[in-house]
């Protein structure tokens, strides 16, 4: 079977994905793994895997002047409705990146 795995995040939202992945091949599927472009040489040099980034650098973000400042005050509630603004205004790419993952 042919499984495509998505997620959005830093490393510690890429890695489970990346066991997962390991698992399942061992039983015999096709996986692609798919998340943040700052990850593609992560996984596919580091790890030999199949990586389809989706069109966001999240750590871009976060090392920002805004998403130094956002995580700074400790404000979750702020980070989380700035990190959905980023979202909604990169989600043309991201939903080419997803769809082309899972082509």
């Amino acid at each position: 079977m042919k499984i495509s795995l998505l997620t959005m995040g830093t490393l510690g939202d890429v890695r489970p994905f990346l066991a997962l992945a390991y698992g399942l091949e061992e039983r015999g599927h096709k996986v692609t793994l798919a998340g943040p472009d700052n990850f593609v040489e992560y996984v596919t040099k580091s790890y030999n895997r199949d990586y389809s980034p989706i069109g966001i650098n999240t750590q871009q973000v976060l090392e920002s002047e805004e998403g130094r400042r956002w995580m700074a005050s400790g404000d979750t509630k702020q980070f989380m409705n700035e990190m959905s603004n980023i979202m909604h205004a990169n989600r043309f790419a991201m939903e080419n990146g997803a769809a082309a993952a899972c082509a």
